[in-house]
């Protein structure tokens, strides 16, 4: 998501998030590719950051991925909307309630504490 590029957290705190989440998911060793799917509107450049995932920067949405041929075994986003409408069976929304802008990035610290990917 374009929180940095909103001013809703700064891009050290957007690349601490995903780091985690990626971190996250690849300690369960369960899957054999990731996928980071960028917001058309962030100008962030994940391969800086990112070893050993596919970053799709392409301004298209993932349903369109998935007509294309790609199959998530599991999404993982934390308020993208795309998840709704995906074929995807294992879905997780990190947020899950109303957190205002200012909050976002303490509560998503507090729920990567404790969430299984």
């Amino acid at each position: 998501q374009c929180w940095s590029e909103y001013n809703i957290m700064t891009e050290s705190q957007k690349i601490d998030i995903y780091q985690r989440i990626v971190g996250k998911i690849k300690k369960t060793n369960r899957y054999d590719n990731i996928v980071l799917k960028t917001h058309p509107a962030e100008t962030t450049d994940y391969k800086l950051y990112f070893d050993n995932v596919t970053i799709i920067e392409d301004p298209i949405p993932v349903q369109v991925l998935e007509l294309l041929g790609y199959k998530f075994s599991t999404m993982v986003t934390v308020n993208s909307t795309a998840i709704y409408s995906s074929g995807c069976n294992h879905k997780i929304l990190l947020l899950e309630e109303n957190v205002g802008d200012h909050e976002l990035y303490k509560y998503l610290l507090e729920r990567l504490k404790d969430e299984i990917l």
